[in-house]
């Protein structure tokens, strides 16, 4: 009870306390902090922000350039008539318009060989003239000569059939292993027939064990555009012994061979009857003509009395 009475007497104390606070409040004029003086001075500076600081210009800092009546450069006056066309230069001569009477006289030696060489992983059993171009381009290059020393003779290819294990698959793959026979044929410039022969052989040898032979291969065979041979490679290579022709001796006259000696003895033959033929048909015809003049002169006679 007592407690009551001590919570109701605190209320009452704390609302005439602040009643109290808010009449004086309402009582006490508000004060404006800034005085007249600022307050000019604030007016007169929002003047002054309102106003330019300098008067716009009547007219603009520059005039503008006049455009020009002409571009920089002139235009041709006509196009070209036509497009030029570019010069193509053979490397070759070119030929004489009558061909020669007789080929020219051998001056030097001549060596010829055959070269045998094994190819393997081919993807095709044919060699096409772009293939057998590679083939040529290849040997000339593994030999150091002109490829114009070598020509191409034949080939011959056996099938390979491989087994290529992949996931869950047996995959047969048929390659192709070609023999290649081409023929060389190089003049003997400096030293002897049989040393020319050792370094060109040593040197397609040394090609193939080295596997020169195999690069200038696929790289002739990408070069003449024949895939069949572009990972194919070289296994060995083989020669055949060494034939020497030596330069012409003797007379310059042209030897005829056989086949010309024939067709000279039978045009020989067949001039000869015929001349025999024309001298007995002249004289059969002398003949009839003396025999008739004969028998018109004794009609004569007969006639006469």
């Amino acid at each position: 009870m007592k407690l009551l009475l001590l919570l109701s007497f605190l209320s009452v104390l704390i609302h005439v306390c602040t009643g109290k606070q808010i009449q004086s409040l309402r009582k006490t004029p508000y004060r404006n902090p800034v005085s007249t003086n600022n307050a000019q001075e604030l007016l007169d500076l929002a003047v002054l922000a309102e106003e330019p600081t300098m008067e716009p210009t009547s007219e603009p800092t520059a005039a503008p350039s006049n455009p020009s009546v002409a571009p920089s450069i002139a235009p041709s006056m006509e196009p070209t008539a036509e497009p030029t066309t570019p010069t193509i230069t053979f490397s070759t001569k070119s030929p004489t318009r009558v061909p020669t009477s007789a080929p020219s006289k051998q001056s030097m030696p001549l060596l010829t060989f055959d070269s045998i060489a094994t190819i393997g992983g081919a993807t095709s059993n044919t060699l096409d003239l772009n293939g057998q171009m590679a083939v040529v381009n290849a040997t000339a290059t593994s030999m150091g000569i002109s490829q114009n020393d070598v020509t191409f003779k034949g080939s011959v290819a056996t099938a390979e059939t491989r087994r290529r294990m992949t996931t869950g698959m047996n995959l047969f793959t048929t390659t192709y292993t070609i023999v290649t026979t081409t023929g060389v044929a190089v003049f003997v410039t400096t030293g002897s027939s049989e040393d020319l022969y050792a370094a060109l052989t040593t040197a397609i040898e040394t090609a193939v064990a080295t596997g020169q032979f195999t690069t200038n291969l696929q790289r002739a065979a990408v070069f003449f555009n024949f895939p069949a041979l572009a990972n194919a490679n070289v296994t060995s290579a083989a020669n055949t012994d060494p034939v020497v022709e030596n330069p012409s001796s003797g007379s310059d006259d042209p030897v005829l061979d056989d086949g010309a000696i024939a067709g000279i003895v039978i045009g020989g033959f067949f001039f000869l009857v015929i001349v025999a033929a024309l001298i007995y048909l002249y004289f059969s015809k002398a003949d009839t003509t003396k025999v008739k003049v004969v028998d018109s002169e004794t009609e004569m006679l007969n006639v006469q009395p």
